[in-house]
């Protein structure tokens, strides 16, 4: 009996195993925004305030990098590209990973001062900022990368560009866990620049894992048992 079994309980045993090798996969989680195919609900405002008065974008097909591209031109005081509603709320699952973006400026002209780049808002009232040089005219396409923790931003007083120290955790995360918004330098210089932007990308902290749930882990211990059992039946039988 227990031999005109052992095709059957083989079955199940590789059953087992072959359900727990599919249990789900934890994924770093990624919003972006491309701009391929419209503006994807962002906006415009001023930069070292955030201000509720909004203007609008322009979303255009090509010049992109590559692809399509959001365009501005200089009409608040410090003028600012605000980021969709995607990328607002409770982010605090983001903490530890990056954001980064893709920014073009038309004004010819050398260097920036090092001024804020990207400012994070939380509906705290608190703020902080991710400082960095545009290269200047001819540029092209500028790639500026910060990682979402503290050690990459700096307090951020409302209404300047000052040089802040660093936040604490505690703050930073706050501040991630509460954004109200995000706000995109788009006014480096004095006088009429425009500025493109593509690939705004947050990412979430860590590749691609597999993580066994518990079901699963009982599973594969039930397979891998079967198996076992099967194995040392067999050789009995020999």
């Amino acid at each position: 009996m227990l031999n005109a079994s052992l095709p059957f309980l083989s079955r199940c045993a590789a059953l087992g195993v072959a359900a727990c090798l599919a249990a789900p996969v934890a994924q770093a989680a990624t919003i972006s925004s491309t701009f391929d195919t419209g503006t994807e609900g962002w906006l415009t405002s001023e930069f070292l305030i955030n201000s509720p008065t909004t203007g609008l974008p322009t979303q255009a097909a090509t010049g992109g990098n590559p692809g399509g591209r959001l365009v501005t031109s200089d009409v608040f005081s410090w003028h600012a590209f605000v980021a969709g509603p995607q990328f607002t709320g409770d982010k605090s699952a983001f903490y530890g990973g990056m954001l980064s973006f893709d920014l073009r400026t038309n004004f010819t002209t050398g260097a920036s001062p090092n001024y804020p780049v990207v400012i994070l808002y939380g509906t705290n009232g608190q703020s902080v900022q991710g400082r960095g040089v545009y290269p200047g005219s001819g540029a092209g396409y500028v790639n500026f990368a910060f990682s979402l923790d503290e050690s990459a931003w700096q307090t951020h007083v409302s209404g300047t560009a000052s040089v802040g120290v660093a936040p604490t955790q505690g703050a930073f995360q706050a501040i991630l866990g509460s954004l109200s918004s995000i706000r995109i330098n788009a006014d480096y210089y004095s006088g009429d620049d425009s500025y493109d932007l593509d690939n705004f990308t947050m990412t979430s902290p860590g590749g691609t894992t597999v993580v066994p749930v518990p079901g699963a882990l009982v599973l594969l211990g039930s397979g891998l048992g079967l198996l076992g059992f099967v194995g040392r039946a067999r050789r009995s039988k020999a």
